[in-house]
């Protein structure tokens, strides 16, 4: 456990505090910002167009680096101006709309109220296919960060990629060692050299 806090908690914490140390030396040493994909040019530093729009394309809860993925996401969203955002995410095999909640006599309620007991048990086919948000690859427009208080916009592009595994609990972190174990991970190798 000592060895997935270092890599869960520490490191990504010192790799934060390495990478504003290195905006702050950015600053100093190249003050302008020429940001040709929204054709935006300065002589002076912006943290806006510097750091701001460097924060695009974020990955997390994932060691795949597929440049083929990331750069079908950057054409969608450079190619769609009515987008704010992109998000990733991978369909889920099982439909939330057979769920239910538990009402204060401890009864199944359904999510809505035209999901009755009896909806709930029909095949999940007959359900719309839903998406989970997976970190994998989240781009927000800077145009979009810089005129609006809400995170990702009201048109929010779906980009579909593979299931991408979280790690929330100490199981979902085994779960991770195996497949790594399992397929290898790029991320490692890369390391490895």
């Amino acid at each position: 456990m000592k060895k997935a806090r270092l890599y869960l908690v520490r490191l990504p914490i010192i790799s934060i505090v390495v990478f504003l140390i290195c905006c702050i030396i950015a600053a100093i040493i190249y003050p302008g910002s020429h940001k040709e994909i929204i054709e935006y040019k300065s002589e002076v530093y912006s943290f806006t167009h510097n750091f701001l729009s460097e924060l695009g394309s974020l990955k997390t809860n994932t060691d795949e680096t597929n440049p083929k993925i990331i750069q079908e996401a950057v054409r969608i969203i450079t190619e769609n101006d009515s987008l704010d955002s992109l998000r990733s995410a991978h369909e889920l095999p099982e439909s939330p709309f057979k769920w239910f909640l538990k009402d204060e006599n401890n009864m199944f309620q359904g999510l809505r109220k035209d999901l009755t007991p009896e909806k709930v048990n029909e095949p999940r086919q007959n359900f719309p296919k839903v998406f989970n948000p997976n970190g994998h690859i989240d781009i927000v427009k800077a145009s979009h960060v810089l005129n609006s208080s809400n995170l990702h916009g009201d048109k929010m592009f779906v980009f579909v990629t593979p299931n991408t595994s979280e790690i929330d609990t100490s199981d979902d972190f085994e779960y991770i060692e195996y497949q790594i174990d399992k397929e290898g991970s790029p991320l490692s190798s890369f390391f490895k050299g």
